[in-house]
């Protein structure tokens, strides 16, 4: 295939020849846009990968992935390309590489600046001559940056006042459209408007329409939903939910997760509010957890399955056991707790009354329990006050159900309770 205002190149990038190249029917021509891609398996020495006629010359890309523009009289314009379309589009460019500027006053005044690209009328126009890393899609985009680095804008003015602000990235309708104070770094911006009039704010995200758009000297704060922390001044919160926290201003060390929660909150500190509408009982209200609407939510915690067991005789607990509900057969033997210690827990029923006098023991006179019991006799109600006892004793009238609970409280100490049908004498304690 014949194909013409080609360059071939050598082994070293010079150029061979400029014009009328036969291919030999390798690879594809499209005459419409003048493109060739060559078969690189079957690539003739000296004929480039791809060529493309640009500004009069040639845009050539050869097998090292290396790119250059060759003129008319065979000489490489530039290896690192610069894309410039539009009026003062990259006008002041020189040294700078890898630059993509398209639209009217785009990067207008980079000279030396790498690794660019603004797409849109004004787009980064005041970006400084040395600006580097930078990316602005839509009009307007970051169009007052300056010696900022590494942020990336897109849509209708995003970014448009970030200065020398760097590592920001914004992407909506005027998104962190007033961004301007030094400093203001690390920002993560999604949707239209939002942080659309901060001017100073520092490692926030906002992912939402309208999220934080009135919110300023903020840090370490994040927004998710639409208008959320709409007005939010301070650090360190984090709402979720459309309109979430949407007159907080100073408030700290805050968690709101809900549509339209805590809506009535404007500075008060450390607070964890959960649940659609649930709200505070005042604006300065603060060190308080509320999750769900009274009268609407019911509370369910899930917690660890208690192991079930069986007692028929004389048993020393352990440690390991704690956590056990004990399904027991009274007799004449004892049940010996292990040395007391935070946190264990036992729990004992009768589940078969066989007579006899069953004895729940500590394993040291140090140890003692403490508590109460209450007795449900013929006469009525009564409670055994348990203190400092060492032995819980079922006797003769105990019943099937009479049930005690031991919680280990300290090294040296057992809190009990419990509850017995039997008569009065079913169920003592002692020393």
């Amino acid at each position: 295939m014949v194909v013409k205002n080609c360059v071939t190149l050598n082994a070293t990038s010079e150029v061979l020849r400029y014009g009328t190249v036969d291919f030999e029917n390798d690879g594809q021509y499209n005459p419409s846009i003048e493109t060739f891609h060559a078969d690189v398996g079957n690539r003739p020495e000296g004929i480039p990968l791809f060529y493309l006629k640009v500004n009069g010359g040639v845009l050539v890309e050869m097998s090292s992935g290396e790119k250059a523009i060759v003129d008319a009289a065979h000489v490489i314009i530039n290896q690192d390309l610069v894309v410039n379309l539009g009026i003062n589009a990259a006008a002041s460019i020189t040294t700078g590489k890898r630059t993509i500027a398209l639209g009217n006053d785009t990067l207008v005044f980079v000279t030396s600046g790498s690794d660019n690209c603004a797409v849109g009328n004004l787009a980064m126009q005041e970006a400084d001559a040395t600006a580097t890393q930078l990316s602005a899609f839509g009009n307007q985009a970051m169009q007052h940056v300056t010696t900022a680095t590494n942020c990336t804008a897109g849509g209708f003015r995003s970014l448009y006042l970030i200065g020398d602000s760097s590592n920001n990235t914004a992407w909506g309708y005027r998104t962190g459209e007033n961004i301007s104070a030094s400093g203001s770094t690390g920002n993560v911006i999604f949707g239209s408007q939002s942080m659309g009039n901060s001017t100073d704010m520092q490692n926030c995200i906002a992912f939402g329409n309208s999220a934080m758009l009135n919110a300023d000297s903020c840090s370490r704060s994040i927004a998710i939903g639409g208008s959320a922390l709409l007005n939010h001044t301070a650090s360190k919160t984090i709402a979720i939910g459309h309109a979430a926290g949407l007159n907080v201003t100073s408030s700290v060390n805050t968690i709101l997760i809900g549509d339209n929660v805590a809506n009535t909150l404007t500075t008060g500190n450390n607070n964890i509010i959960i649940g659609t509408s649930v709200d505070v009982a005042s604006s300065n209200e603060g060190n308080k957890i509320r999750i769900g609407v009274p009268g609407t939510h019911q509370f369910f915690l899930a917690g660890p399955t208690l192991q079930g067991g069986t007692i028929t005789g004389a048993t020393v607990l352990t440690a390991a056991n704690s956590g056990t509900v004990y399904a027991v057969t009274t007799g004449t033997y004892a049940i010996t707790l292990p040395v007391a210690s935070a946190g264990l827990f036992y729990r004992f029923f009768i589940q078969t009354d066989s007579g006899g006098t069953l004895t729940i023991v500590t394993n040291a006179g140090s140890n003692h329990m403490y508590g109460s019991i209450q007795r449900n006799s013929l006469i009525g109600n009564q409670f055994l006050s348990v203190d400092a006892a060492d032995t819980l004793t079922f006797s003769s009238g105990a019943g099937v159900g009479d049930w005690v609970e031991i919680f280990g409280a300290t090294s040296t100490s057992w809190f009990v309770r419990g509850c017995s049908n039997g008569a009065s004498g079913s169920l003592t304690s002692s020393s």
